[in-house]
């Protein structure tokens, strides 16, 4: 999967999303508009119980959720622990199920 870093301005940037094949949606209107404007989105992912798609995947797009060990114990936590957290954090933490 090609993965494209970009920052531009806000609307160039909400486009590149729009117009993305696979898309990560965040727990943030930005990204969560993104996919519902999308015709053009193939696969999207999300992070269970961190997500802003409600009733299922939208047709035509595959959803994947993103599970992770000791995932909902984050939320509370600093900002340098989170990403110590992501970054320490093995492959075998992490699974892969299809959203309905």
């Amino acid at each position: 999967m090609k993965v494209t870093l970009q920052s531009k301005s806000v609307l160039d940037d909400f486009m590149a999303m729009v117009n993305a094949k696979n898309l990560f949606v965040a727990h943030s209107t930005f990204s969560s508009a993104a996919y519902i404007l999308s015709n053009k989105m193939e696969k999207a992912f999300i992070v269970k119980d961190a997500n802003t798609i409600h009733g299922g995947a939208r047709t035509g797009t595959e959803v994947t959720e993103i599970s992770v060990l000791e995932q909902g114990e984050q939320r509370n936590k600093s900002i340098p622990d989170r990403v110590a957290w992501m970054m320490s954090t093995p492959e075998t933490a992490v699974s892969l199920h299809p959203f309905h």
